[in-house]
């Protein structure tokens, strides 16, 4: 089940481009290949919040780089991110 308020998989790549300077990246690329670091990974939580509300724990950046990956970590409902 999608995640409340999550942005689709194109909106999410366009931040990501964003953030790193670069156009239009692929769903498969690293984020950290790209050129992201701890503090652009700390951006990026911060931005997706800002924008859709949702929460994108930093480490769902570190474990699964892959953008499409961590979109997917974004839009899945998990019992942390579930309301109670």
């Amino acid at each position: 089940m999608p995640a409340a308020g999550a942005p689709t998989l194109t909106e999410f790549l366009d931040l990501c481009g964003e953030l790193l300077h670069t156009a239009a990246p692929a769903p498969e690329s690293d984020f950290f290949t790209l050129g992201g670091n701890s503090l652009t990974a700390l951006e990026l939580t911060a931005a997706v919040e800002a924008r859709w509300g949702c929460e994108l724990p930093i480490a769902d950046v570190f474990v699964a780089p892959n953008l499409e990956a961590v979109h997917h970590s974004l839009t899945t409902e998990t019992p942390a991110r579930q309301e109670v």
